[in-house]
C-alpha cells in the first residue's frame, strides 16, 4: 500500500496506534519507524520530531503536519 498511496498508508499507522492493544498484531517499533522513515525521506524533520515529542512541538507556530 505504501508505494501506491504514502499518505493513506500514514494514516493507517495513526489509526493502528490507536486502537488499543494494536502491539498484539504490530509492534508500535515499527509503525513509529515507518513513519519516521516516511516524514524523512520527504525531509519534513518537524514531523519527525512531532512523533517523538507532541507536547513539545505543538508550541511550533509554523508546524504543518497531520498526525
Amino acid at each position: 500500500m505504501y508505494e501506491r498511496n504514502s499518505e493513506e498508508a500514514m494514516k493507517m499507522c495513526r489509526a493502528l496506534l490507536a486502537e488499543p492493544n494494536c502491539d498484539r498484531a504490530v509492534r508500535y517499533g515499527d509503525i513509529y519507524g515507518m513513519m519516521v522513515e516516511h516524514y524523512a525521506r520527504l525531509q519534513q524533520w518537524k514531523a519527525v520530531s512531532y512523533i517523538f515529542f507532541p507536547a513539545e512541538s505543538s508550541s511550533l507556530t509554523d508546524l504543518e503536519i497531520r498526525i
